[in-house]
């Protein structure tokens, strides 16, 4: 088979999914993949699902806990909370801001990694913003023009965490 001209630049980007198990080279001085039976789990479930956002932040550390045999457990919403709380220490900005996508997948893979539990990033949006509702002088949201939360802010709740230790 001909290598195209874009190759090279194939080539880097799929080499990262040999590393990761996700798909097999054969022959390793041949630029010819395959997917491995993690890749083909990972990847059927992704490209058969209505929509890849929703998937994402519905299913996806499930799917990998699946797909890695990581045999990790749900978290509670407690662990969750704390180990959002925590993480916000460590990035929000300059002016107490932090995205809450970003937050929330930092403390999902600390969470992995160190405690072999995991939560799916639209519970962890959904339950701070219940948390919101429930302690509005605690919690602020910037949104975007659909009014989705991008940026939270802690207030109050950093005096009442103060006792949790920054990772």
């Amino acid at each position: 088979m001909p290598i195209c001209r874009l190759a090279p630049c194939i080539i880097v980007r799929l080499e990262p999914y040999v590393d990761l198990s996700l798909l097999t080279k054969q022959n390793p001085f041949r630029y010819e993949y395959e997917f491995s039976d993690k890749g083909k789990l990972l990847f059927h479930d992704i490209a058969n699902c209505e929509s890849i956002d929703n998937y994402l932040s519905s299913q996806f550390f499930n799917l990998i806990n699946q797909a890695f045999s990581l045999k990790a457990s749900e978290a509670s919403d407690e662990k969750m909370l704390t180990e959002i709380f925590q993480c916000y220490q460590r990035i929000k900005g300059t002016l107490g801001c932090a995205p809450i996508k970003e937050l929330a997948l930092m403390a999902d893979i600390k969470l992995l990694t160190e405690q072999k539990e995991y939560f799916e990033i639209g519970r962890a949006t959904q339950f701070v913003m219940q948390y919101q509702k429930d302690h509005p002088y605690d919690v602020r949201f910037q949104v975007d023009r659909s009014g989705a939360p991008i940026y939270i802010k802690l207030l109050k709740i950093i005096q009442k965490i103060s006792h949790i230790p920054v990772a």
